[in-house]
């Protein structure tokens, strides 16, 4: 085959192969955020929005996601340089991710492509952490090698970077033992 015929046929190829999923991560900057939002086909159009923190810290951003036949509320708080500390998403609807595990596999795969949603399916737990004065227990896993955490409890499902997953469950076994639990 000639180099010609070789270059065309990649671009057939390329142009044939399914576009590979976007993937996002915390730690990237909110710009970076809003364009893996808006190129996402999960994301309600319209529904991408930047909150400010009204003194309180810079804020985070929010969308609307629709992954099978939920639609769950997108939280993206921001750290102070401006980055995303971790994504959290909420089922509008109300109900427990925790007990609704196909539910959590969907939205995964629709946010991060099929490769995060089995990292999730393969996970252990590494931590169960109960909330200061409440029965909310904070479930977290991660799969070897995984580049995302994940933490499920009966309000939301929270994806993390892996390299900030064990000092998210710190944090939260700080926050398990005083109403007053800083960030």
């Amino acid at each position: 085959m000639s180099r010609g015929s070789t270059a065309l046929l990649f671009a057939a190829l390329a142009a044939a192969s399914p576009p590979l999923a976007v993937t996002a991560k915390p730690g990237m900057t909110w710009a970076q955020a809003q364009a893996w939002l808006a190129g996402n086909p999960a994301v309600l159009k319209g529904s991408v929005r930047r909150e400010t923190g009204g003194g309180e810290g810079p804020g985070g951003g929010r969308a609307r996601v629709l992954a099978g036949s939920l639609t769950w509320v997108y939280n993206a708080p921001l750290g102070s340089e401006g980055r995303v500390l971790s994504e959290s998403y909420l089922p509008e609807a109300g109900g427990a991710p925790i007990a609704n595990v196909p539910a959590v596999r969907a939205l995964l795969a629709a946010m991060y492509g099929p490769d995060v949603e089995n990292d999730f399916a393969g996970a252990r737990l590494v931590a169960s952490v109960p909330t200061y004065g409440s029965s909310v227990v904070l479930h977290f896993y991660r799969a070897v090698g995984a580049p995302f955490g994940f933490e499920l409890d009966t309000q939301q499902v929270t994806v993390y970077a892996a390299a900030d997953l064990a000092g998210a469950v710190k944090q939260a076994i700080r926050c398990a033992k005083s109403p007053e639990c800083g960030e």
